[in-house]
C-alpha cells in the first residue's frame, strides 16, 4: 500500500514537472498543438500497454509484472528531482524581438 502511494506521488510530481517544463520551453503559439499531439500519442499507446501487460501477467504472474512496473516507474521518475540545467536559449527567457518566428 505504501509503495502504491509512493509511486503515485512520484508519478504526479513527474507529470507536473513535465507539463511545467513544456510550458516553459514551447512557444505560446505552438503550445496547444504540442500538448494535443502529446496527449493523442499517449492515448494511442494505451491499448498497446494493456496488451503487453496482459502478456507479461500470463508469462510471469501479476506480482512480478507489477513489481517490475513499479521499479520502472521509480527509475523513470527519479531524474525529475534533479534541477534542470539553465539554457540561455529558453523561449520564455528570450526577449520577444529575438524569438524565432
Amino acid at each position: 500500500m505504501a509503495l502504491t502511494v509512493l509511486v503515485g506521488t512520484l508519478l504526479s510530481i513527474g507529470n507536473t514537472t513535465w507539463h511545467s517544463g513544456v510550458q516553459r520551453k514551447v512557444l505560446d503559439e505552438l503550445l496547444g498543438r504540442y500538448l494535443v499531439t502529446d496527449e493523442a500519442g499517449s492515448f494511442a499507446m494505451m491499448p498497446a500497454g494493456t496488451a503487453i501487460r496482459g502478456f507479461l501477467v500470463l508469462r510471469f504472474g501479476i506480482f512480478w509484472t507489477d513489481a517490475i512496473a513499479g521499479v520502472g516507474s521509480l527509475i523513470e521518475t527519479f531524474p525529475w528531482f534533479s534541477p534542470p540545467p539553465f539554457e540561455a536559449g529558453d523561449a520564455r527567457g528570450t526577449p520577444p524581438e529575438l524569438r524565432p518566428p
